[in-house]
């Protein structure tokens, strides 16, 4: 049986989880090697004790290094690499988040749009105050056992722009409703799903992470995505995990309502 099957048989109880142990996997292994900052833990119903003994025993089996759970407003978990997670916030606060393009997907528009400047300067001083608060509960307490730490975000950001953000998006929608029920114009638009996936001699291909954007505004951030691209390039050779590729995709879509 493979290591990390079995660390996550003992782990997890939830047979959901246990089926989906090599996405968990190769998600958690690319947080570990700095590939990414965070991973959304939502393959099941797992509360963050039970996260952190997965950890802890992932850790004890030489499978991982020091990783932590990031709870945000007491609602939505992450693994997290605290160092991974500071320098991209520290680097995108100095760079005023350049390179993120937000697109407005907002219901009473017609077609999704580029947000305004004065939109983006809204939306920037808010992760400004998102990445502040990530800094610093990031940078208090020891890296010996794995731990959660819980942040605030800003009362204003919308769920998407949450996630987007730390997920590590190049392309992130935004809406000016911060319910996250409410609906959006990306109905019957034609979307263009970018994915990164990871295989190794272990496991099979997994998706470890995956944007759209609609198609008729594609031209105008092909460099974000292409930095999107050779930034898992580099942080694989830095990492030099050899076992590690990547390979990238790209899918055309249309859905009847898109959830974001």
């Amino acid at each position: 049986m493979s290591v990390w099957k079995s660390v996550m048989s003992v782990s997890f109880h939830s047979h959901g989880i246990r089926r989906q142990w090599e996405s968990v996997a190769a998600n958690t292994i690319c947080v570990s090697a700095g590939f990414k900052g965070a991973y959304l833990f939502d393959q099941g119903r797992a509360d963050a004790e039970t996260i952190l003994a997965f950890l802890r025993t992932a850790k004890q089996a030489g499978l991982i290094t020091h990783l932590d759970i990031l709870d945000i407003d007491h609602d939505s978990l992450f693994i997290t690499r605290r160092q991974t997670l500071m320098t991209q916030c520290v680097c995108d606060q100095r760079d005023c988040f350049r390179r993120i393009s937000f697109i407005d997907v907002s219901p009473h528009r017609e077609h999704p749009c580029f947000v305004s400047d004065g939109e983006r300067r809204m939306i920037i001083q808010q992760l400004g105050v998102l990445t502040d608060n990530l800094l610093s509960a990031l940078s208090s307490g020891s890296y010996i056992l794995p731990k959660t730490i819980a942040v605030k975000s800003h009362p204003d950001l919308p769920l998407c722009v949450l996630f987007g953000y730390l997920l590590g998006y190049p392309i992130i929608y935004w809406t000016d409703n911060v319910d996250p029920c409410a609906s959006n114009c990306l109905g019957m638009v034609s979307l263009r799903r970018h994915t990164a996936v990871m295989s190794s001699r272990e496991l099979r291909e997994q998706i470890v992470s995956s944007f759209s954007l609609p198609e008729n505004l594609c031209v105008g951030v092909e460099c974000h995505v292409a930095k999107w691209k050779e930034q898992f390039a580099v942080d694989c050779l830095d990492a030099k995990c050899g076992d590690f590729s990547f390979t990238f995709s790209e899918q055309s879509f249309v859905f009847p309502q898109v959830a974001l």
